[in-house]
């Protein structure tokens, strides 16, 4: 039996509904964990799916990843063959789950130590296809999907993603302090270095909403979040690089794109001073090693 695994935070109720519509009938359970919302999760999820939908409140924000790995729990005791994640905000094509139970099983019988599968992500604002990375030691290049095709990839996004129960049996669960952003690229790192795989499963769709906004530069729109979520990516990312023993050329090229992302956010994208700000902050605890949820002295305003 697989089990989606689903993580809200305040969110639209007429966009769950749309992807828990869309999931339910292609798996065998599903759980909503709820992290500290102000609605009340547990009386519309009964009011609209009954039965079919379990519900766990957490009564706080305890971060995505903590979230995930209550979800995982609930999965695992009910002997889940599989478990799959997703955000409020993501609405999964009527046969993704199908693909990519059936991309693990091929995968399987060539002998591949699978950790986790993800989907083709699809922009729901644009409908634009999102490119995954491949690196070979210093050569890394971004690859657009083909239909049929089962790619090894760096790493997939946590939403829509099939771990299956085996695998997660010896990577372990999602690092709880890193509380949200980059906690998928953590885990897939840490599988990778275990021996196991990563794959993108084209087949299979899952549309996304990337971002919380737009922001139009130049001939491009480019997704933008709240100052907040700068803190968390800057943090992670740079905890990695101080205080994990990762490849050399991965630590490089994350930093330049870490680099990149510092320097647009603080000097391009409104609020500029509160995302620098952020982004500082969240280098500083990174480098310091300081995780788990941002002090209330340091949120941004």
């Amino acid at each position: 039996m697989l089990i989606a695994v689903i993580v809200t935070y305040h969110p639209d109720l007429a966009q769950l509904r749309i992807l828990l519509q869309a999931l339910l009938p292609q798996i065998g359970a599903a759980v909503v964990v709820d992290n500290g919302s102000s609605q009340d999760i547990s009386a519309w999820a009964q009011a609209e799916f009954a039965q079919a939908l379990h519900v766990i409140s957490l009564g706080e924000n305890k971060g995505i990843a903590a979230a995930q790995n209550i979800g995982i729990d609930w999965a695992q005791a009910r002997q889940a063959a599989g478990m799959i994640l997703f955000d409020q905000d993501s609405r999964p094509a009527t046969d993704m789950v199908a693909q990519l139970w059936q991309a693990y099983g091929e995968l399987q019988q060539q002998g591949r130590a699978v950790a986790a599968l993800g989907p083709q992500i699809c922009d729901e604002h644009s409908g634009a296809s999102m490119a995954f990375q491949q690196r070979d030691g210093w050569c890394e290049k971004s690859c657009y999907c083909q239909a049929g095709e089962v790619l090894p990839v760096e790493s997939v996004i946590a939403s829509g993603c099939l771990i299956p129960a085996a695998a997660l049996s010896e990577i372990g669960k999602m690092r709880a302090d890193f509380f949200i952003d980059y906690v998928d690229m953590e885990w897939c790192l840490r599988a990778k270095q275990m021996g196991f795989q990563v794959f993108a499963v084209c087949g299979a769709k899952l549309f996304h909403h990337l971002g919380e906004a737009r922001h139009q530069f130049g001939d491009r729109k480019i997704p933008v979040h709240r100052p907040i979520r700068y803190y968390y990516m800057a943090r992670n990312r740079t905890y990695l690089y101080c205080h994990q023993n990762l490849p050399l050329a991965w630590k490089v090229m994350d930093a330049f794109r870490l680099l990149r992302k510092y320097a647009f956010y603080s000097l391009f994208t409104a609020p500029r001073r509160q995302n620098w700000l952020a982004m500082t902050r969240g280098i500083w605890d990174g480098v310091c090693g300081h995780l788990g949820p941002i002090p209330e002295k340091y949120k941004p305003t």
